[in-house]
């Protein structure tokens, strides 16, 4: 939402929060993810920088998930099975 990332070529009004999103990235613990992808920060639309600091978070949020998910015994398996 352009209210919370402004920093964006494409603002979607109508868009989720940074809580909520943070809330679903945590709510993916257990699964087997294996990569992430952030899409778009563009500072020249966002001159207070709240959306490099919410992208900055949301990043941070997704290598913790990915790296408890290698830790877990079901990341073990996706990880080895990645490798055959």
């Amino acid at each position: 939402d352009p209210s919370v990332a402004p920093g964006t070529g494409t603002p979607e009004f109508g868009g989720l929060l940074a809580h909520q999103l943070l809330q679903f990235v945590r709510g993916l613990e257990g699964l087997p993810i294996v990569g992430a992808d952030l899409v778009e920060v563009a500072p020249a639309y966002d001159h207070a920088g709240i959306t490099a600091m919410a992208a900055a978070n949301l990043i941070l949020e997704e290598i913790a998930l990915i790296n408890a998910c290698m830790g877990s015994s079901d990341g073990q398996k996706v990880q080895q099975a990645g490798t055959l």
